[in-house]
């Protein structure tokens, strides 16, 4: 049996011999087509693939430099484009290049919510425009294309040129010969301190409009000097991002492409990860902890960590006891009768009784948050240790606060921005914060400050602390239109908001 089946294969084999015979005889006909790679197919296959990637990474750089020359350089910035280095580098990394067509969402959503999106990125752009703002000029460009209507350069146009290019040296940080890292010579509070500038300023419809000194204020916007939205146009586009943040073809566009652009850059990490770090390590000197970085989202309340505020406390008890922190009742209260009102001995706390860790139980529960602000659950403590404003003026935590800095200066690559809240419950909150700042001498290289404003309406109007709103906006802006167009009127607030980001 195993003798006839080998007949069969030799004449099978004989017949195809024939056959391809016949074939080569044929014009046209190219015999590597039947020729069998000597190695396997699949190392074939790979070799194949790399000569494409890199025919394909040659066309793809070769369009990139003819698109390069084609375009129109400005003098100024022809020295910042390294052809060499451009033609060297682009093929170190693999690119993932998609297609147009990748929304997967049917053409006519796609297009609704194309327009849609246009409209509100012009709104966008409008509103940076009339503050003094610059916009992304490939999406300006972009926009124009699309609709004439959404030309910016008449938002542009009504903003005065003096108001863009004209040096503000009140907010902008001079040059000192004396400022140095480390910070030990640097003194921002030393400063001069401008006169009046001229100008006038009115709250009018819950918004302050400044005018010129030269021109009588007036309620119409004749002497205006600054360009605004009033308060219909306002509404109106509010009512137009709103109904967008709810609308269909929006959400699904929008979570689509956001897949698609996470999932473009894991693929991305994926393909590239390993020449990064090659490339990183490459270079001299620089690593992860000699690289500057900023902590941009940290309370001035909450910068230390606990084993810090925990020796701070115990420091304090032990070596200023007969501190006067608080007047009770016409009696003066030091802070070691302060811990004999509350049965607590000092040097029986520790981490775990002091309770300020917020740990993933927090999330969205700001009730929590909030109480573990208060050392031992103790306000008292919170208001003589973490407030600017009380009794001491704010002295433990200006303290504090630098002991943080001076660790900051001493890792030199570590900065932060620090957070203090304005509650708008009182005109001279401004005054105060500053007046805290500068007595105390509280800045560092290091450290900027930021201010924020917890929304605690509703629980002022219940208090009846405040009367409406608008009384809370001009609590909050007046003295910083004051200090503005007058520094000399709050030079302690002058100074301070020199190191405000």
């Amino acid at each position: 049996m195993m003798s006839d089946l080998q007949e069969s294969l030799d004449q099978f084999s004989t017949g195809n011999d024939d056959v391809f015979a016949k074939y080569q005889n044929l014009n046209g006909f190219d015999p590597s087509l039947f020729n069998f790679p000597h190695r396997p197919i699949e190392k074939e296959a790979l070799k194949l693939e790399e000569l494409e990637i890199v025919q394909r990474l040659n066309r793809k750089r070769k369009e990139t430099l003819d698109l390069l020359s084609n375009q129109e350089i400005k003098t100024d910035y022809q020295n910042d484009v390294n052809t060499e280095l451009f033609e060297k580098e682009l093929p170190f990394y693999q690119r993932v290049n998609v297609g147009e067509s990748v929304g997967g969402v049917p053409i006519d959503e796609l297009n609704q919510a194309g327009e849609l999106l246009c409209e509100a990125l012009f709104i966008r752009a409008k509103y940076m425009a009339l503050s003094l703002q610059s916009f992304n000029p490939i999406t300006a460009r972009s926009l124009q294309t699309v609709n004439e209507k959404y030309s910016l350069k008449d938002f542009y146009d009504q903003v005065a040129e003096e108001n863009i290019d004209s040096p503000r040296s009140m907010c902008v940080l001079q040059e000192n010969e004396n400022l140095t890292p480390c910070g030990s010579i640097w003194k921002p509070y030393i400063c001069d301190v401008p006169g009046d500038s001229g100008y006038q300023f009115e709250l009018i419809n819950g918004v302050f409009r400044v005018y010129d000194n030269k021109v009588p204020i007036e309620k119409s916007l004749a002497s205006v000097i600054h360009p605004m939205p009033c308060i219909e146009e306002f509404m109106e586009d509010q009512k137009v991002l709103l109904s967008l943040s709810t609308h269909g073809p929006i959400k699904s566009f929008t979570f689509r492409r956001l897949q698609f652009l996470e999932s473009k850059f894991k693929l991305h990490c994926l393909l590239n990860d390993v020449k990064e770090n090659a490339a990183q390590k490459e270079i001299v000197h620089r690593d992860f902890y000699n690289v500057r970085k900023v902590d941009t989202h940290i309370h001035a309340a909450s910068c230390m960590n606990q084993k810090h505020l925990l020796r701070f406390i115990k420091k304090k008890v032990k070596a200023h006891g007969d501190d006067i922190v608080n007047v009770v009742n016409g009696k003066p209260l030091t802070l070691s009768n302060l811990f004999k009102e509350m049965n607590m001995n000092p040097y029986d706390l520790s981490v775990d009784t002091l309770d300020v860790h917020a740990d993933h139980n927090m999330f969205h529960r700001f009730d929590k948050f909030n109480q573990k602000y208060n050392p031992i659950g103790k306000s008292k403590l919170r208001e003589i240790f973490l407030k600017t404003d009380n009794y001491m003026g704010g002295r433990y935590f200006a303290e504090l606060i630098k002991e943080v800095a001076s660790d900051l200066e001493e890792s030199k690559y570590q900065n932060a921005e620090l957070r203090l809240s304005i509650y708008g419950r009182d005109k001279n909150e401004w005054d105060k914060l500053g007046k805290w700042a500068v007595v105390h001498d509280v800045a560092s290289y290091n450290v900027r400050w930021l201010i924020q404003i917890p929304r605690l309406y509703d629980i002022y109007k219940s208090n009846n602390q405040i009367k409406n709103f608008e009384e809370v906006l001009d609590n909050i802006f007046r003295p910083l239109f004051e200090v503005s167009v007058n520094p000399s009127s709050h030079p302690d607030l002058h100074r301070f908001l020199r190191q405000v980001n």
